[in-house]
């Protein structure tokens, strides 16, 4: 009940602090499920609870990160549909992200933090990722505030990417499309997201457009693969969509921009076209367009 207090003093934690759907099942110690748990407590106090799991959330299931080979561990336990993986997969977005255990929640003892999450098969992982964790209500708190707020607009995240994200050119044409859609936290974390990954990218590419060895396994992880969160448009698309994927120039609105690289969100369907190759490493990577999917049949 106090976590419920907090969420109710804190709007940011109320906004930020995932749950998932299958949490009532999940047994803790002693060895019943939250269900039964919540079962004891007063008409009020089951009230709220229920609420909160069942209705308002937000719930992990409904703002889940795609990643390519989507399968995480901790120590021996599959966590890829629990919220330790997912902050594992939002961590590999770049983004930030933190857990927060119940201490006395089950017969393994979390007070401890990172925790080490495996990325892959136990026997042939392809990384792991340090997830910060916190177990206590006061350090929940902090982290709560320490936690850049989320834009609240279109226009507010274009403005905070324009002077988050130096090494990119937003053009002045991506409020427009952006605005075609209602607003949506969930949605603007992961375009900016993908701008951070184009910005560390970009960061590591010399004035002729050669990638340093970290900027080359940036590439590798984000550009290269089925799943890849970057890619080309096929052939077909590209001779279908030429004129739709045809933007302003965010240098010159004069001039028109052709890009068919694009970063990928899939709910919704939402594209960042970007000019890549990089035509003018020393001038910054050219984003003329983020919005929906243009190629949506």
């Amino acid at each position: 009940m106090e976590l419920l207090a907090a969420r109710s003093r804190c709007r940011h934690l109320a906004k930020t602090l995932y749950c998932s759907f299958t949490l009532p099942n999940r047994r803790g110690w002693p060895p019943e499920t939250l269900q039964q748990t919540i079962a004891s407590f007063s008409r009020d106090e089951k009230t709220q609870v229920l609420a909160w799991l069942s209705q308002r959330g937000p719930f992990l299931e409904q703002d889940r990160q795609d990643v390519e080979n989507d399968l995480f561990f901790f120590e021996t336990e599959d966590v890829t549909d629990l919220g330790l993986g997912e902050a594992a997969r939002r961590l590999t977005h770049r983004s930030q992200s933190a857990v927060y255990s119940f201490a006395n929640g089950s017969t393994r003892d979390f007070r401890r933090t990172p925790l080490r999450v495996i990325h892959g098969l136990l026997e042939e992982p392809y990384g792991s990722l340090d997830v910060p964790n916190c177990w206590t209500l006061e350090d929940l708190l902090k982290l709560s505030e320490t936690a850049v707020p989320d834009p609240e607009s279109w226009r507010e995240v274009l403005t905070r990417s324009r002077d988050q994200f130096d090494r990119l050119i937003l053009g002045d044409h991506c409020l427009a499309t952006l605005q075609g859609t209602p607003f949506s936290p969930a949605l603007a974390r992961r375009i900016v997201a993908l701008l951070g990954i184009l910005q560390a990218i970009m960061q590591e590419m010399d004035e002729n457009g050669a990638l340093s060895r970290k900027g080359e396994e940036l590439r590798q992880t984000y550009f290269v693969g089925d799943r890849a969160l970057f890619s080309d448009e096929s052939d077909t698309n590209k001779a279908q969509f030429k004129e739709e994927m045809t933007f302003v120039d965010p240098r010159d609105a004069e001039k028109r921009l052709t890009c068919f690289w694009h970063g990928k969100i899939n709910t919704p369907k939402f594209r960042v076209h970007f000019d890549w190759p990089v035509s003018s490493p020393r001038g910054g990577l050219r984003v003329p367009y983020i919005g929906p999917k243009i190629s949506k049949k």
